[in-house]
């Protein structure tokens, strides 16, 4: 999963999605990725199940209070996923959703700007 993660991290920032990505946390079934760009910090966890690559992208204040892993990623409400056959069709539909991440962030900020989120 280690391999597959980094070239996603290499496409990434190659597409110019991000200006850096990189492996935070690399784990049996699941590999834990940040990705900036800007003021923005998204985490990405990567992992497989069959012939299937997918990916939860969320923002990393959505952890606020939990460590950064791939399971408190997969269970904050906040992020998008997305699947794929390859990690190239993988990248481009990171990249694709990216506005809606921006979407969820404002409505992240605001959770945390009102004390919703501790």
């Amino acid at each position: 999963m280690y391999e597959e993660a980094a070239r996603l991290a290499e496409l990434l920032t190659s597409k110019r999605v991000y200006e850096k990505v990189s492996v935070y946390e690399a784990g049996g079934e699941c590999t834990l990725l940040t990705a900036r760009r800007g003021d923005t910090l998204h985490l990405i966890a990567v992992a497989r199940h069959d012939d299937w690559i997918y990916a939860k992208v969320a923002p990393a204040d959505a952890l606020q209070g939990a460590s950064w892993s791939c399971s408190n990623l997969y269970y904050t409400p906040y992020g998008l996923y997305s699947f794929a056959h390859s990690v190239e069709e993988l990248a481009e539909k990171i990249a694709a959703k990216q506005a809606r991440l921006r979407a969820q962030e404002r409505i992240l900020e605001e959770a945390l700007r009102k004390g919703i989120l501790e």
